[in-house]
């Protein structure tokens, strides 16, 4: 039997080397392109069909999109990809779209989840001195009622239950991340649909939520008539001055972003008055915060603005376009 040539592997080894060069120089820069074509896709369509599909906060079926990009990635399909602003042309809501997914959001806010590990309880066991006084002024909630009732909504480590205590309140909180406020206060798993509370407290627990008009809703029915809610968000007006816009809203745990105008929509539509806004000067982080209280009544009705508040905040920012499209 004759042996091959001798040059035979070496003539081989020059075509498989060829070969790799050329789908290295042609191919796989087609493949690439492909792919990012293929996610590029996803992305839009994503942005049509992946929730939310109704304003989070009014129920709105219109939308605004593309105001501004985010910070952060959402895992969608096997794909991370961007989020970027939307907003709602009813009641004046900027939310991030798409949502992460319940899944995350039930792990992250889980007890003993991210959000539990990363908020060890901190030395300050009441609220602030100033804001105490600020809010006192406009409420007198230092002087309750007998039996007056007190829910806090995302109570954390319990500063304000443990505030409200001090005056003769009878405290209850909800949280389904932290639990150390309950060794002190009494915990509820649900806000229920009957009226008990003189007071409610959301402070800063609005931008984490999925369902912001829904749980105002429940929180007003839960608010005895005259009684007052007070609520805490970061300051999507006060943009131009403090310009932290990922604090604003990012895709990781603040999901929506409140102009002043779209809380008294949204309270407004949950049965309470026009808000109160809460100014305390000595509060060095306060241009990074809006804060207000409304009471319970018979609220007049309150025309929609077509986001003219976000888009002014975003465009005095220098944030996104700040543009439909």
């Amino acid at each position: 039997m004759s042996s091959p040539p001798s040059g035979a592997p070496s003539v081989r080894a020059a075509v498989v080397a060829r070969v790799k060069r050329v789908r290295k120089v042609f191919v796989r820069p087609v493949q690439r392109a492909a792919r990012e074509a293929a996610r590029s896709t996803a992305a839009g369509l994503g942005q049509v069909f992946l929730p939310p599909w109704r304003c989070p906060g009014c129920g709105g079926w219109k939308k605004v999109r593309h105001l501004a990009p985010c910070a952060g990635v959402v895992d969608v399909s096997a794909l991370r990809r961007s989020t970027s602003a939307t907003g709602c042309p009813r009641c004046g809501l900027l939310y991030v779209t798409p949502f992460p997914p319940a899944s995350d959001l039930r792990k992250l806010y889980s007890r003993g989840g991210g959000w539990a590990t990363g908020h060890p309880q901190d030395t300050s066991d009441i609220a602030g001195t100033h804001l105490i006084e600020a809010l006192d002024r406009i409420v007198g909630f230092r002087a309750p009622a007998p039996g007056s009732c007190v829910l806090d909504f995302g109570c954390g480590h319990g500063r304000w239950l443990n505030t409200f205590a001090e005056f003769g309140w009878t405290t209850f909180g909800i949280d389904p991340a932290l639990k150390t406020a309950f060794t002190r206060h009494s915990e509820l798993t649900a806000v229920g649909d009957s009226p008990r509370f003189q007071f409610v407290v959301a402070s800063h627990v609005l931008e984490h939520v999925p369902n912001p008009g829904s749980i105002l809703e429940q929180l007003g029915r839960a608010t005895l008539p005259g009684g007052w809610i007070y609520v805490a968000v970061p300051h999507l007006d006060a943009l131009p001055a403090h310009r932290d816009w990922k604090y604003v809203l990012s895709a990781g745990t603040h999901l929506a972003a409140y102009s002043l105008h779209c809380l008294t929509y949204l309270l407004a539509q949950s049965g309470f008055d026009a808000p109160v806004e809460i100014v305390v000067p000595k509060d060095r982080k306060g241009q990074f915060r809006l804060r207000i209280v409304a009471r319970r009544g018979s609220p007049r009705p309150v025309a929609p603005e077509p986001l003219t508040s976000a888009l002014v905040a975003l465009r005095k920012a220098g944030v996104g376009t700040a543009t439909a499209r």
